[in-house]
């Protein structure tokens, strides 16, 4: 339930008043474009009345309101360019906002099954934060197979760039790629036993500049928080591709909560 508090402030010899919306289910207050949270006497965005400076919002400040100071960005994997299941609207995407109380947006690379196109991806994905990114705000990310290879690259090229939340679903874990050491806070590696995909992402077998294979392993390394998708308990035969699924996801989230980590 939404309540409207008027609350005044003393100022020099006259008075500020600002409209303020207390919602009793929430630990934040809805303040005028962006959000308040009492508990630390502080505002979770900047003053929305400047101009963004986010891509999706074209730099309008009319449209450009960003009240929770969030980013939250989903990257596909290989051949997967401009896949539909990461597009705002769709099914996952929308699970993904409501997770992290933030409009998702895509970062769509060539989906190359190389290393030199996942580099190219990388140093465009910093790029691409660096455009939406402002001081202060938490950084959520979440990538589908090859697409976790390349947010790790991407903290190895930018040593400023620190990860809130950083979720891999199916990424080949390879030692060639890795994060930056203290780049992320939260960390999951989400994934399915007989995903043979995830298995062959390697490039022990096949090396080339267009094109590898080999094996690779399933689970991350500490600190990250290693999530079998057999533990979900969907009862369903997943593969590699079901795991940008919107009840996977919402499986998954389930399980971080009954565990007792979450999302920072």
């Amino acid at each position: 339930m939404y309540q409207a508090a008027l609350q005044a402030s003393s100022s020099g010899d006259g008075w500020s008043q600002s409209l303020a919306w207390d919602c009793s289910a929430s630990p934040r207050n809805y303040n005028y474009k962006r959000y308040y949270q009492p508990g630390t006497g502080r505002y979770l965005a900047r003053d929305a009345d400047l101009y963004a400076g986010y891509v999706y919002a074209s730099n309008n400040p009319s449209i450009g309101y960003d009240p929770y100071g969030l980013l939250t960005i989903i990257v596909h994997g290989t051949y997967a360019e401009n896949a539909k299941w990461a597009q705002p609207g769709s099914p996952f995407n929308q699970a993904v906002s409501e997770t992290f109380h933030e409009d998702a947006v895509a970062f769509s690379w060539c989906g190359g099954n190389s290393l030199i196109a996942r580099m190219d991806a990388a140093l465009r994905l910093v790029k691409f934060i660096r455009q939406h990114l402002r001081p202060g705000e938490k950084l959520n990310i979440v990538a589908h197979s090859h697409g976790g290879n390349v947010v790790k690259m991407a903290t190895l090229f930018a040593s400023d760039i620190d990860l809130t939340n950083f979720v891999e679903l199916g990424t080949p874990q390879r030692p060639d790629y890795r994060l930056r050491p203290g780049s992320v806070r939260r960390h999951y590696n989400v994934f399915f036993l007989n995903d043979d995909i995830q298995t062959q992402g390697g490039n022990g077998w096949i090396d080339l500049a267009a094109f590898e294979a080999g094996p690779a392993g399933r689970q991350a390394k500490f600190p990250a928080i290693n999530v079998e998708i057999n533990e979900l308990g969907s009862g369903l035969q997943i593969g590699h591709s079901d795991l940008h699924e919107e009840f996977v996801w919402k499986h998954f989230v389930q399980y971080a909560a009954d565990i007792g980590y979450g999302f920072e």
